[in-house]
Parts: structure tokens; sequence; C-alpha cells
């Protein structure tokens, strides 16, 4: 009977050194996958590397700056001076019908 116990004693003490082996190596490769990322973050830093966050960072203050033009912007402004260039061939041509009339009239009365 002592020796049953022992021998039960024995493999499931083999049993739990495997599965604290088992934890022991999920643990190493977590920490090695967690010094891979901190590596990598601290190379990026180093070497000066822009994430996507920083670029659309970036970007929303270029274009808040107005330095430059989105494409709706673009349009619009092209719209404005359409319409400006247009009131003034209407307003120039009004206004040399009425010179060409008015000068008519004075060389004909």
């Amino acid at each position: 009977m002592g020796d049953e116990k022992i021998k039960e004693i024995e493999v499931r003490l083999e049993e739990i050194r495997h599965e604290i082996d088992q934890i022991n190596a999920q643990v190493d490769l977590k920490t090695y996958k967690n010094d891979v990322k901190v590596m990598l973050d601290e190379y990026a830093k180093l070497k000066k590397v822009v994430t996507k966050e920083e670029a659309l960072v970036l970007m929303d203050q270029v274009l808040n700056d107005k330095r430059y033009m989105t494409e709706n912007d673009v349009k619009t402004f092209t719209k404005d001076i359409y319409l400006n260039i247009l009131k003034w061939i209407v307003g120039t041509t009004i206004s040399s019908v009425a010179l060409i009339v008015g000068i008519l009239r004075v060389l004909f009365n």
C-alpha cells in the first residue's frame, strides 16, 4: 500500500513538473514577445518613425493652418472666381452697350 501511494505521488509530481515547465515556456514566450514589442517601439522612437496616429495629427494640423487647400476648398474657390468673372463680363457688356447707345444718340440728334 505504501509503495502504491508513493508511485501515485511520484506520477502526480511528474505531471505537476510537466505543467510547470509548460507554464514557464508560455511565460517565457509571452515575455519574449513583449520584449520584442518594447524593443520595436524604442527603435521606432529612436529612428523617429512616424506612426499612423502621428501622421493623422500632422495632416490635421497642416489642413487647419490653411496653408494647403482640400479638394472641396479648391472647387469652392474656383466657383467663386468663375462667378466674379461672369459678373464682370455682364457688367462690362452692359456698360459698353450703354456707352455706344449714348454716343450714337449724341451724334445723330
